[in-house]
C-alpha cells in the first residue's frame, strides 16, 4: 500500500514538473509580444520591444528613439533560445528564454549590449503618428526597381517614382548617410526619402531610392563594403 502511494506521488510530481516545463519554455510563439530594456551600462538603459508576426517574421521597436517596425529577419527560435537579425541596424539579437522572460544581447558594430525583456499581452507604448505620411500619393506613379552592380555582382532593390503626364523630367538618386539604411531612410520614426520623393514627384521631378546593400531586399553585405563599393551602388543606379 505504502509503495503504491509512493508511486502515485512520484507520478504526480513528474506530471506537474512536465507541465511546468512545457508552460515555461514554449513562450515565444507567433503573435507574441516582448518588451524590456537594452542596457548600455549599469545606470543607462533604453526601452525596446519586438513582436512575432503571423508569418514568423517580426518587428523591432526602439521606443525612446521613436523608431518602430524595424524588420526582423533570419528569425529562429525554439523552447530555449531565440536569434534574429536587424539588417537595417547591422545588428544581431541572441537570447535565452526562461518562463516569460528573455535575457540576451544585441550586438551592434562589434559591441554587445545586455537586454532583458518580458512577455506582454499589449505594449505599454503607442506609436507616434506621422501626419506628413498621410498626404503621400497623387498624380505620379511608383514602381519597384532593380539596380545591378556588375562589379560586386549584386542586385539592389529600390523604388522609382515618376511624375505622370510627362516624358522629359529631371531625376535624382537618393544617397543614404552613414550606417545601413532602407530606401525610405527610416530613422527615429520618420521616412525622410519617402516624404521627399512625394514632394519631388508633385513638382515634376523623378527620383530613385534604394535599399543599401544587405538591407531589405538588396543583396550584399553592408558590414564588409567599402566606401568605394557603396559609391558603385549609387553610380549603378544613376546609369
Amino acid at each position: 500500500m505504502n509503495k503504491l502511494i509512493l508511486n502515485l506521488v512520484q507520478y504526480f510530481i513528474a506530471t506537474i514538473t512536465l507541465f511546468i516545463m512545457n508552460d515555461t519554455t514554449a513562450q515565444v510563439t507567433v503573435g507574441s509580444k516582448w518588451e524590456g530594456y537594452l542596457f548600455f551600462n549599469e545606470t543607462k538603459k533604453m526601452k525596446i520591444a519586438f513582436e512575432i508576426d503571423k508569418d514568423s517574421k517580426g518587428k523591432f521597436h526602439s521606443i525612446e528613439q521613436d523608431t518602430y517596425d524595424l524588420e526582423i529577419s533570419d528569425l529562429v527560435f525554439d523552447e530555449e533560445k531565440i536569434n534574429f537579425q536587424l539588417k537595417s541596424l547591422n545588428a544581431q539579437f541572441s537570447g535565452k528564454i526562461h518562463n516569460n522572460e528573455i535575457s540576451g544581447y544585441i550586438t551592434l558594430s562589434k559591441n554587445s549590449f545586455k537586454t532583458e525583456l518580458n512577455k506582454c499581452n499589449t505594449f505599454s507604448f503607442k506609436k507616434n503618428s506621422r501626419p506628413q505620411e498621410e498626404t503621400i500619393g497623387g498624380n505620379y506613379s511608383v514602381e519597384d526597381f532593380k539596380v545591378y552592380n556588375s562589379n560586386s555582382n549584386i542586385n539592389l532593390s529600390g523604388v522609382l517614382t515618376l511624375p505622370n503626364n510627362a516624358t522629359d523630367f529631371p531625376t535624382i538618386v537618393f544617397i543614404t548617410g552613414s550606417g545601413p539604411n532602407d530606401k525610405d531612410h527610416s530613422i527615429f520614426g520618420h521616412k525622410n526619402f519617402l516624404v521627399l520623393s512625394d514632394l519631388l514627384a508633385k513638382s515634376g521631378i523623378a527620383s530613385l531610392r534604394l535599399d543599401d546593400r544587405g538591407v531589405g531586399n538588396s543583396e550584399g553585405n553592408f558590414s564588409k563594403a567599402t566606401v568605394y563599393d557603396l559609391a558603385e551602388d549609387i553610380s549603378s543606379g544613376a546609369k
